[in-house]
Formats: C-alpha cells, sequence, structure tokens
C-alpha cells in the first residue's frame, strides 16, 4: 500500500496532538504544516512548517501531497479550513490513535480527530471535521454533527444528539436522549439533563443556559473551559 504524503493545517497544540497520532499510522506521513501566523522555516517536532494556507494548493502539486488534516482547536476556524480543503479537492484524512476504541458498527466522518484512549461504541456517528479528545466516551448510537468538539474527559451516554459546531467542556457528562444545539457550548465539568437548544453557552450541575452565542462569532475552547470560573 503507497504511504499517504499529507499536510496539517495549523501549527499550535491541535496541531503536535495531530501530528503525535499520526506518527502512529504507518500508512501516513506528514511531510508540511501549513499556517497563517508562523514563518515558513520553523518547525514542530521536525516536520516544517511550508507556508500559509492560501499556498498550499501550490505546495501540494509541488510536493504531491496526498491528503491533508486540520487540526485548529476552534470550531468556527477549523469548519472554514476544512471548507477551503473541500473545495480545492483535497482529501480529507483521519488522525485515530491507536489506543482509541471504535466499535465496528460505529461511523467516522472524515478529517476527524479522535485521540488517546477515547471510546467510541455501537452505532454512534461521528461527523466530518470533529475532534473527540483524550478519554472521551461516547456510547451507543450517540449521533454528533460536523465540527463538533468533544474536549478530554467527557461522558455523553447513550442515545444523545449534539449539533453541528458545538463545544462540549472538559469533564462534562451528558444523559441518554438529551440534544444538545447546534453552536452550543457546554462549560467544563457541566451535567447536562435536559436538551439544550442552539447557540447558547450552558453551565453548571446541573447545566443551565447563562447566554446567546452571538451567530457567526469565533469561540475559542478556553473561553469554555473557564466559564465555570466566573
Amino acid at each position: 500500500m503507497k504511504k499517504i504524503k499529507a499536510i496539517i493545517v495549523g501549527a499550535g497544540g491541535q496541531a503536535r496532538v495531530v501530528l503525535d497520532i499520526l506518527k502512529h499510522d504507518r500508512n501516513i506521513g506528514v511531510v508540511g504544516i501549513v499556517d497563517n501566523i508562523k514563518h515558513r522555516g520553523e518547525n514542530i517536532d521536525g516536520v516544517p512548517i511550508i507556508g500559509p494556507l492560501d499556498k498550499l494548493p501550490e505546495l501540494a502539486k509541488k510536493m504531491k501531497i496526498d491528503g491533508a488534516i486540520v487540526a485548529v482547536g476552534d470550531n468556527v476556524i477549523r469548519e472554514k479550513y476544512f471548507k477551503t480543503l473541500k473545495k480545492d479537492g483535497f482529501t480529507l484524512i483521519n488522525a485515530i490513535h491507536p489506543t482509541a476504541s471504535i466499535a465496528d458498527s460505529a461511523e467516522i466522518g472524515e478529517g476527524v480527530v479522535i485521540c488517546r484512549e477515547a471510546i467510541i461504541s455501537v452505532e454512534a456517528k461521528v461527523g466530518d471535521d470533529t475532534i473527540i479528545n483524550s478519554g472521551s466516551i461516547l456510547e451507543h448510537q450517540d449521533m454528533i454533527g460536523n465540527h463538533v468538539h468533544i474536549a478530554p474527559g467527557v461522558n455523553i451516554a447513550g442515545k444523545v444528539k449534539i449539533g453541528n459546531g458545538a463545544f462540549i467542556g472538559i469533564g462534562s457528562t451528558i444523559i441518554q436522549n438529551v440534544k444538545i444545539g447546534g453552536g452550543s457550548i457546554i462549560g467544563a465539568g457541566s451535567v447536562v439533563i435536559k436538551d439544550i437548544p442552539d447557540n447558547v453557552v450552558a453551565v453548571g450541575v446541573p447545566a443551565k443556559i447563562i447566554k446567546k452565542v452571538e451567530k457567526g462569532k469565533e469561540v475559542s475552547a478556553l473561553q469554555a473551559i473557564e466559564l465555570n470560573e466566573k
């Protein structure tokens, strides 16, 4: 089998996570990183930053790139880059850590990151461009949308539905049959026991809505994690 020559988009902490995962995949070789902030010539763990995102089609042709993955924690920015790559005709690869446990009946989209010791149970579905962080558990028949970020140590019971672009903060718990709306943020350590609508922030035990999320506004994962401290 031909080894895939891949590019990572993004050069922050998430890029380091994705790079570490892909080092375990013998079928993928990461040959470069593109980033709009860090400069060409720098490197992450020996992998060079080769230029900004708008130069990627040119670089890909020159370097004969086979695949790409977006390594950005922020859902809004990650979705934007994912769609740019799709429009430019790139194949979106997955980064799945070998210690992750994924049921045979689970369905995984493209451009997905599944980190160390995550569990994806039977008939669960994970949408495109979604991040499942270390130690998080998705139980049976969960439906996770596109461009979602599940932080570390999240426990999601069975038949939960999470809409596109949602962020679930570190250590949160969601009970069975609950729906989390698209674009919503669940603060760190929250316990969700009832449905949460689109584009709101909910925190606490049990989780309560504290404000709306301005549509289209970029909300960082760090902001969501810190909400319970305010």
